[in-house]
């Protein structure tokens, strides 16, 4: 075996592997975006645990061969987004960033959940908040009455102490008054 069959066997091993792995995978169009653009992106979307490869379309279509679909987002030079399911919206949300500043940049589609998805629905996904804002989201939304119920009780408890005092300072007075 030649040292270049060798190679891509290994890269097609790995695509294999990172498409078992991941049920979500983004279809990037890199033709046109220069190689500290990539790297930028890269170094983003390590922050949010998702990794991006470049690779060959003839390799991810035999890496890829169980999904169908998959010919429609393998035209052009292709990168391909691996991101797990609670960082896929913040990963979306780069690349769509990164658009705004380099239109050569396009998302071709993606599988999601295993399925095939177009660009609209990859768009949509970007703009859902974080798993972080939604936890927060909920434990507000379940906290809020109990916090409004404590208030109330700590006002009424309130009014209650500012009763008494009042009494305690009238029946002082009387008592001063008296003497």
């Amino acid at each position: 075996m030649k040292i270049g069959e060798l190679y891509r066997a290994k890269i097609v091993e790995l695509l294999e592997k990172k498409f078992k792995e991941n049920k979500n995978v983004v279809f990037i169009n890199i033709e046109g975006v220069s190689a500290i653009q990539m790297d930028s992106l890269r170094r983003q979307l390590r922050a949010q645990e998702s990794q991006l490869l470049v690779s060959k379309n003839r390799l991810i279509r035999i890496a890829a061969k169980e999904r169908e679909g998959i010919e429609q987002f393998l035209q052009s030079n292709t990168a391909l987004l691996f991101a797990p399911d609670e960082s896929l919206p913040a990963s979306c949300k780069v690349i769509f960033d990164l658009m705004d500043e380099n239109p050569a940049l396009k998302i071709k589609g993606a599988f999601i959940e295993g399925k095939a998805v177009g660009k609209e629905k990859v768009e949509a996904i970007s703009k859902l908040p974080s798993k972080a804002v939604l936890q927060s989201m909920v434990v507000n939304a379940v906290a809020a009455p109990m916090v409004s119920l404590l208030n109330t009780f700590n006002q009424v408890i309130s009014k209650f102490l500012l009763t008494l005092e009042e009494i305690k300072k009238s029946k002082e007075k009387k008592e001063k008054s008296s003497k």
